[in-house]
């Protein structure tokens, strides 16, 4: 027999309709919501703080830019860096019960860094425990039944205390949103219209229920999500990975995904994390979902009611997402600058350990002499060699297109003093060079090395950094342009930075001396930038490895930060298990 739960996945109700159904999920929220239970390391503090991360600020530039709060009476204060006021706000009723239980945390400035690693654990219920789909970051997904409509039910965590002890399901309210409740988007005029996202490409959220702390009668700064929606069969990375889908199934995912992205953009939501486990799929049908880590032009709160875009203006203001996953996700989240935009198509149309391992996951040592003795040990048996030294060319001063003979020469560039070009025998022009033997000087160890293992002062790291954009900058004066700017690639004899290895450059003089000592390759390739696809992940520029946008000066975050923990998040890719320990630290 049919239930109320049947009108659940209308888009279409009356509005009496529309009630029954809200009192029914009403209902089942009173019953589920003390199924949760979780515990937080995290602290009234940094409560104050994600609070801060989800105020709208009458700029919304002022996400990307504030460092510090304080808040004085009822109003709260953002600075920037240099503790310079920015904005002046007025506190929500949920900080100002905070600061009453806290006041220790008023008047004070608080830094936006001071936010704890979140540690804590969900307690599930055995009943929940069969039931769970999926734990990543601040989400938790369970299926639950509705009738005869087996649905996907997502947990989204905006306050650290929420269904923790301190914060439980007597002290919240709620709100139930559904999508019989608004029209389909179809455009991203700023305005207040009753529209959502509605497209075969996209996760279908049935019903949102917005929690609030009891005390917000404004119901202005929502603490979390449970939403209902659809429920789907898996995701694209398990498929591609664990599976073999055809090259007509491989074509539809791909224009189901870009078909639903460039609708989101149609109405207003730039998705910023394309990885492969936030496109779901029903049979072949791709599903855009995972909306933590967007950004949104319009503005409309209708979006945010029905679980779609968060409140805040760091939503609004794609500069202020520091978070993502590398190899997807917009440099700028990471600490450099660019985009990155279908990256995914690599994915669906290569096999998948070559593309996951060269695009993706950073090799080691091991593995990259394995690979170079594969690409170095090709079979030429009959060379023929010519032979130029340092002494042969003079300096090089200037980027003109000419034929003279120089070559770089600077004390933050790697010094060659000979190079022998390898050429077929039969090669009588010598116009195709096969390989080189480079005598080269010889330094102490790289960057990454002295980072990782030692513990240069502050003095020798600044004498690094001033060298390594030396070096660059002369690079660049002579016509020469690296595009391979990791740590590896930056040799040290004791604190003398050098840049090295020149097999992905652009260099447009035209000059043949260059290639002659080993600084340039022969080849149209190493004369157009855009033809460079290959580099490091992180350090190379996006669209090398299928997007677009620029990565620049990247290894500046590595000079003065701590190395593991910004390894960690703007270079070495994560697992699951560690990805879903930073999400609580990011995303909450």
């Amino acid at each position: 027999m049919l239930t109320e739960f049947a009108l659940l996945t209308a888009l279409t109700l009356n509005s009496d309709e529309r009630e029954v159904l809200r009192d029914k999920i009403d209902e089942w929220v009173k019953l589920f919501l003390p199924k949760l239970e979780r515990e937080s390391t995290r602290t009234e503090k940094c409560r104050l703080i994600a609070s801060v991360e989800r105020h709208e600020f009458e700029d919304d530039s002022n996400a990307a830019d504030w460092r510090f709060c304080k808040f004085v009476g009822k109003n709260g204060i953002i600075f920037n860096e240099d503790k310079r006021q920015i904005q002046k706000f007025k506190a929500t009723s949920f900080q100002k019960r905070i600061l009453r239980r806290n006041p220790n945390l008023s008047d004070i400035f608080i830094g936006r860094s001071e936010i704890k690693e979140e540690n804590g654990i969900w307690n599930f219920k055995n009943e929940l425990k069969d039931e769970l789909l999926s734990e990543r970051g601040e989400a938790i997904v369970f299926s639950q039944k509705f009738g005869e409509n087996l649905m996907a039910v997502r947990i989204a965590v905006f306050d650290p205390f929420l269904f923790t002890k301190q914060f439980g399901a007597g002290q919240i309210k709620w709100r139930t949103n559904l999508i019989s409740d608004f029209e389909t988007a179809t455009k991203d005029e700023e305005d207040d219209a009753l529209v959502v996202p509605v497209h075969k490409n996209i996760i279908r959220n049935f019903a949102n229920i917005e929690i609030f702390d009891s005390g917000d009668e404004e119901e202005e700064d929502s603490l979390g999500w449970i939403t209902i929606m659809e429920k789907c069969d898996g995701n694209l990375r398990e498929k591609l990975k664990n599976g073999n889908p055809t090259l007509d199934e491989r074509i539809k995912i791909a224009t189901g995904i870009k078909s639903g992205l460039k609708y989101l953009e149609k109405v207003g939501i730039k998705h910023s994390d394309k990885k492969l486990a936030n496109f779901l799929l029903i049979g072949d049908v791709a599903k855009v979902c995972d909306f933590g880590l967007v950004s949104e032009l319009s503005e409309r709160k209708s979006y945010r009611k029905l679980g779609y875009t968060r409140r805040g203006s760091k939503y609004k203001n794609g500069s202020a997402l520091f978070a993502g996953t590398p190899g997807f996700t917009g440099q700028n989240q990471l600490g450099g600058m660019g985009a990155g935009q279908n990256d995914y198509f690599l994915y669906l149309f290569c096999d998948w350990k070559t593309i996951w391992s060269l695009n993706y996951r950073p090799i080691d040592d091991q593995e990259k002499n394995e690979i170079d003795k594969i690409i170095l040990n090709c079979g030429v048996q009959n060379i023929n060699k010519e032979d130029h030294v340092i002494s042969n060319f003079k300096t090089a001063t200037n980027d003109e297109r000419d034929d003279a003979l120089v070559v770089p020469v600077h004390d933050n560039v790697i010094r060659n003093f000979a190079n022998i070009e390898i050429f077929d025998s039969g090669d009588a022009e010598e116009e195709d060079c096969l390989g080189w033997i480079t005598i080269m000087e010889k330094c102490d160890g790289n960057l990454r090395e002295t980072l990782k293992n030692g513990s240069p002062n502050l003095d020798e790291r600044k004498k690094i950094a001033i060298g390594i954009k030396s070096g660059l900058d002369y690079l660049r004066e002579v016509g020469i342009y690296h595009f391979d700017k990791k740590l590896a690639n930056f040799l040290l004899i004791g604190d003398v930075a050098k840049v090295c290895d020149f097999g992905l450059v652009w260099e447009f003089s035209g000059r043949k001396s260059y290639r002659k000592l080993g600084y340039t390759r022969r080849g149209a390739k190493y004369k157009n930038g855009s033809a460079l696809f290959a580099g490091t992940p992180g350090f190379a520029e996006q669209w090398q490895l299928g997007g677009v946008g620029d990565a620049n000066h990247d290894y500046f975050l590595y000079l003065f930060c701590d190395w593991k923990t910004i390894w960690s998040l703007n270079y070495r890719p994560i697992d699951d298990q560690e990805k879903n320990e930073i999400d609580k630290i990011i995303l909450v």
